[in-house]
């Protein structure tokens, strides 16, 4: 867990370049450590809600701060140290927003009770990402987890954003009875989860069940490759 907080806190680092460079030489320090003392309580509290909430509220206030220390520098700077300034600002701006995070708002209901519709979400873009040799001693890569909550392209549509949880890894053996979840032979406790929608659907909650009219190309695939005696088997590969 220190080497995920000291990895944080390197970003951290990273990102308050934003500040002009006065503000940063005498509160720099002072905010790293108090940011690296909140990463800690969120560690030690093992709540998934408020890790996130710690997440969102340390963006912004990072981007409202900075913005706030920019205008004030501007006022007082004179005209090619504030050229210079706003450069470094908007180039860190857009090596966070297309590298580490990206903002989402949560369109439907499919993850009600976890995601609301209309909330608002901040994604790392870089936690699954390829490290190489180097990178894991840099950024806080990982493989993804059983019950992770990830966003991804949808594959048949990729203009589409979808937001779900991880309930399988390569090799699992996944099927559904009755809108319960079953896993390699166990069904999940899932306490999160709501139906919504009394009635039953067999294609939807008795997975995997053909369907009796049509289905994709990856579909089709997935029933004569990967289901066999009633479940699917997760094909091995990169999860995302």
């Amino acid at each position: 867990m220190s080497a995920l907080i000291n990895c944080f806190s390197r970003v951290y680092r990273a990102l308050l370049y934003t500040y002009p460079r006065e503000f940063r030489l005498e509160y720099g320090g002072e905010m790293e450590r108090l940011f690296r003392d909140r990463c800690r309580d969120a560690a030690r509290a093992n709540d998934p809600l408020k890790t996130a909430h710690f997440v969102v509220a340390s963006g912004a206030d990072w981007i409202g701060t900075s913005v706030r220390e920019r205008i004030d520098f501007a006022r007082k700077a004179a005209p090619r140290g504030f050229v210079n300034e706003w450069v470094v600002t908007i180039l860190m701006y857009l090596f966070a927003a297309t590298t580490l995070v990206q903002a989402y708002v949560i369109p439907t209901g499919s993850m009600e009770g976890t995601l609301r519709v209309g909330d608002h979400m901040l994604v790392d873009r870089a936690v699954y990402a390829k490290p190489g040799a180097l990178g894991r001693c840099v950024m806080p890569y990982r493989d993804v987890e059983r019950g992770d909550i990830v966003a991804l392209l949808y594959p048949e549509d990729t203009h589409q954003t979808f937001v779900k949880r991880v309930i399988g890894l390569p090799g699992d053996r996944i099927r559904m009875v009755d809108k319960q979840v079953i896993r390699n032979g166990h069904a999940l406790i899932e306490p999160y989860t709501q139906h919504v929608d009394p009635s039953i659907e067999p294609y939807r909650d008795d997975f995997p069940l053909k369907p009796e009219v049509f289905t994709t190309p990856r579909g089709q695939d997935m029933f004569a490759h990967h289901v066999a005696n009633g479940e699917v088997t997760v094909p091995p590969g990169p999860c995302l």
